[in-house]
């Protein structure tokens, strides 16, 4: 199903997840809500009982309201995936001089990715 076809409550919770760092996976861990019901709220439901909302807001550590602003779902959900995600938190966590070499390291692959897509 297409990001267009779901509701505000959809793409906000998609992208508040995402912006956490959280996959369905552990939201389902999180809220004792299975995986299966997660991405069905995710892609069919315009706004799942009051109950489980309350749930979900709690475990993503935002308002309800947050989760069903219409206006937070006009802006694009983040497109970077939750593995992608994690992996740069754990870099943050790294000490600072670590935390270069992995900055220059990626510097370095894309120039070099950048300069054999101009040949």
């Amino acid at each position: 199903m297409k990001l267009l076809n779901r509701s505000p409550f959809a793409l906000n919770l998609i992208a508040i997840r995402k912006q956490k760092g959280i996959s369905q996976r552990d939201l389902a861990a999180m809220t004792d809500i299975s995986c299966r019901m997660i991405a069905y709220y995710e892609t069919r439901v315009e706004i799942p009982p009051i109950d489980k909302l309350e749930i979900i807001a709690k475990a993503l550590d935002v308002s309800v309201a947050k989760l069903i602003d219409s206006t937070l779902s006009d802006k694009d959900p983040l497109t970077m995936d939750t593995r992608t995600l994690k992996k740069v938190r754990l870099m943050e966590q790294l000490p600072r001089e670590d935390q270069r070499k992995v900055t220059t390291y990626i510097h370095d692959l894309i120039k070099k990715n950048e300069t054999s897509n101009h040949q």
